[in-house]
């Protein structure tokens, strides 16, 4: 028994360190933004624990936008991103690899000095909502026209894992306050109209 508890200890240990620093993984998820709106943020997190050295990213809203090739979704804009202020790589000397974009269609990525761990705010993007008042489209960083978003470390180049997802805009509270307001007093009006034409007949 003790023999087979020794022959197990080194497959355990294999075990330990793998799960303790998983394939970074990014999962987009849902963004709500207002309507027509410029300078919005949404954030991206990644977590998993491994090592990362440098990234490379296409952010994509709808299908890239009417500017590229073949596509025609039009949709709010990025108009900024940031791989470096409060992210895993807050405060280190980080290169910009290159920044080339479309409206709807963004690629940057960057490179540090040292590797450092995947857990925590790895992205910030400024959209722009100007001119749309409603509506979802897909967030994508892995289903993109170009390549699914990647990474560097010591170990070599690998994919990040994770999903893509969506923003969509909503109004804000007030203003569906407002148009229910609205509605009620529509409501009202032909309420009363209606009471004074049966009166008279």
């Amino acid at each position: 028994m003790t023999r087979q508890l020794l022959l197990l200890a080194p497959t355990t240990f294999l075990f330990l360190i793998a799960t303790s620093r998983a394939t970074p993984t990014i999962d987009v998820g849902p963004h709500n933004l207002l309507p027509n709106t410029a300078n919005q943020q949404v954030q991206l997190f990644v977590t998993g624990g491994d090592s990362i050295a440098s990234e490379d990213f296409w952010f994509q809203i709808g299908d890239g936008g009417p500017d590229g090739p073949n596509h025609t979704i039009n949709g709010p804009i990025i108009t900024g991103v940031d791989l470096a202020t409060g992210t895993i790589f807050n405060g280190m000397d980080v290169n910009i690899l290159f920044a080339l974009h479309d409206p709807q269609l963004w690629e940057t990525g960057n490179g540090a000095a040292s590797s450092v761990t995947a857990n925590g705010l790895i992205a910030t993007l400024t959209i722009s909502t100007l001119g749309w008042n409603s509506g979802t489209w897909g967030l994508s960083i892995f289903d993109t026209v170009k390549l699914p978003a990647s990474y560097t470390n010591d170990s070599g180049s690998f994919f990040f894992a994770g999903s893509d997802g969506t923003i969509s805009i909503i109004p804000e509270p007030a203003t569906l306050t407002l148009l229910g307001v609205a509605l009620i007093a529509f409501g009202g009006l032909r309420f009363l109209r209606w009471r004074a034409t049966n009166s008279i007949a």
